[in-house]
């Protein structure tokens, strides 16, 4: 709202917690601005929230904020506090206290104000305002219905309960009990209403006298008592319809007939009209005349009453947190047909058809899932394996570890779906994708540790047959029909400074090494862990190479064409 600004808004408090629960509203502000409930707020500021069940409701606080920068609110309490006084606020937080003398809102539809103007009373100023006598205008159906004739009652007026102001309304119902079932008869009515726990205002205070409304044996619904049937007029009031009805007189029960009022015993049957208190909130369309009864109005509020997670209650691990980060939100279900769906841009719900006031129940489902592979089977291991369940936008850790061919320089991660995924930790195998909005597959691909040519070479693996010098010279051993069977010929005997060489002897294929655009010839490895290699020419199609029986090799020192790797006659 703009800066030194007025205005009024309802804070609505909801509980999940299984039992009944405290709370304290609180406020903070970088200024001075002035925050408090007003005179006309349906739930005080503080108060208790009764335990999540199929009758859970939630408080609206009324509050006026008179603006001049910013206003942030937060509530505190539980279930585990025992006093208000135990409850603390924190980082900066102040308790939202009043209240703050509303003026009557001209024109309002609010049923609360219609009344009060309609009586031309205050209910702050003088604990009730009552309609009497033969008053035409107080017609309202509840539950709403096509027929204007079902369903009706008739408004006795508003009433000051505690801090809050109500309105209270007497069913024309013309069912009969006796005096054993009428509480069974008043608790079945209360059942047949729709969204009750939204609608009537809680409470047992239906023992009315000349002291006011006291705490009865009824609760939510109950009985008008004798005091207030004599105050609206008796038999010359609307409440007059020449049917007797049960009514309270204190602890007793006497019933309401043509002739007054009259003790009962208990085989008496009578009517039961039902009387109920409907929230401060509630407001009302139509002109209240029998032909136009006054409705409550769909302008209410849309509830987010609950969440669930895959259709089941959450456990008390599951909390509203944890479901965002692990989970998704699959959808928003509402009793009377509002269309709601979630939005993850700004983790709002957007609705369309609204149909008020109404009550919806967001669903979970399990949450996006991240697959993670290699390229290749085998290269290693990656924690957690399989697939990670996280929430819209959600983020998961993964630890790879290579295999023994494998290493951590050079990684590459692939991921469908726009995730994003952080550089592998070359140390501790350690990565991230983040952003997911989607199921997304993520390909990990190792670089493979590469051998120098030398332990290629001398690997076991790549010989099978060790030759040892025989007897011979060197020369005949290396010329031998056996050694030319062998890809590689180990000289195990013969040692070099203490260490093995090998020879690619006889007529192999295997010996072939290209580099800086030319081929050579691998004759053998040599003590420090090199590689010998003869000069093969430009290209591989020759099988001799520049060694063989008629050329000689390094015999001709006139000339060097034929002395090393170098090739031409002159230079």
């Amino acid at each position: 709202m703009p800066a030194n600004k007025k205005a009024f808004f309802y804070v609505t408090v909801s509980s999940v917690n299984k039992i009944d629960s405290k709370y304290t509203l609180a406020y903070k502000t970088t200024s001075n601005a002035l925050v408090k409930y007003t005179d006309r707020t349906p739930w005080s500021s503080q108060g208790v929230i009764k335990g999540y069940d199929s009758n859970t409701y939630s408080k609206r606080i009324r509050i006026v904020v008179d603006n001049t920068n910013g206003v942030s609110f937060g509530v505190y309490g539980g279930y585990t506090f025992n006093s208000y006084a135990n409850i603390v606020l924190k980082d900066g937080y102040l308790s939202v206290s009043g209240p703050y003398d509303e003026m009557v809102a001209v024109n309002s539809n609010r049923l609360v104000d219609v009344v009060e103007d309609e009586t031309n009373c205050v209910t702050a100023n003088s604990s009730k305002c009552m309609y009497s006598g033969g008053v035409i205008n107080n017609y309202l159906q509840y539950p709403e219905s096509d027929d204007v004739n079902e369903n009706i009652w008739r408004i006795i007026g508003t009433y000051k309960l505690g801090d809050q102001v109500v309105v209270k309304m007497i069913s024309q119902s013309n069912e009969t009990t006796n005096v054993q079932n009428i509480s069974s008869g008043l608790s079945d009515f209360y059942k047949s209403l729709a969204n009750s726990g939204q609608i009537i205002y809680k409470t047992d205070m239906f023992n009315c006298n000349l002291s006011g409304c006291l705490s009865s044996n009824y609760t939510n619904v109950g009985l008008i008592s004798t005091h207030e049937y004599e105050i609206l007029g008796g038999l010359n009031s609307y409440l007059n319809t020449n049917n007797s009805f049960f009514a309270l007189n204190g602890d007793r029960v006497n019933n309401v007939t043509s002739d007054g009022i009259i003790e009962i015993d208990g085989e008496t049957i009578s009517g039961i009209r039902p009387v109920v208190y409907l929230q401060t909130d509630i407001k009302v369309t139509g002109s209240g005349l029998i032909s136009d009864p006054y409705r409550i109005n769909p302008n209410g509020d849309i509830n987010l009453m609950a969440y669930t997670i895959n259709g089941e209650e959450p456990t008390s691990s599951q909390t509203w947190k944890w479901a965002l980060e692990n989970k998704v939100v699959d959808s928003i279900s509402c009793n009377k047909g509002t269309i709601a769906s979630w939005n993850y841009n700004n983790n709002t719900v957007t609705l369309s058809n609204v149909q008020v006031p109404d009550f919806c129940t967001i669903d979970f489902k399990e949450g996006y899932l991240i697959t993670t592979a290699f390229a290749i089977t085998g290269m290693g291991t990656i924690s957690p394996a399989g697939k990670v369940a996280v929430g819209h936008n959600g983020s998961a850790d993964f630890v790879v570890t290579p295999s023994s061919d494998y290493n951590l320089n050079g990684v590459s991660v692939s991921r469908t779906n726009n995730a994003k995924a952080s550089a592998i930790n070359s140390s501790t195998g350690k990565f991230t994708i983040s952003g997911v909005t989607n199921s997304t597959t993520c390909t990990i691909t190792l670089r493979p540790n590469k051998k120098t040519l030398y332990a290629t070479l001398t690997d076991r693996s790549y010989y099978t047959t060790v030759n040892t010098r025989g007897s011979g010279s060197f020369d005949s051993a290396f010329g031998s029909t056996t050694a030319t069977t062998k890809t590689i010929y180990k000289e195990s005997t013969y040692k070099e400074s203490g260490s093995d060489v090998y020879y690619f002897a006889g007529n192999v294929s295997d010996n072939w090494v290209k580099f800086a655009g030319f081929y050579w010839r691998i004759i053998r490895t040599n003590e420090d862990g090199s590689v010998r290699l003869l000069y093969a020419g430009s290209s591989p199609d020759t099988t001799s190479g520049y060694i063989n029986a008629s050329q000689p090799y390094n015999g001709t020192y006139n000339n060097t064409m034929y002395v090393g790797w170098m090739y031409g006659s002159t230079g």
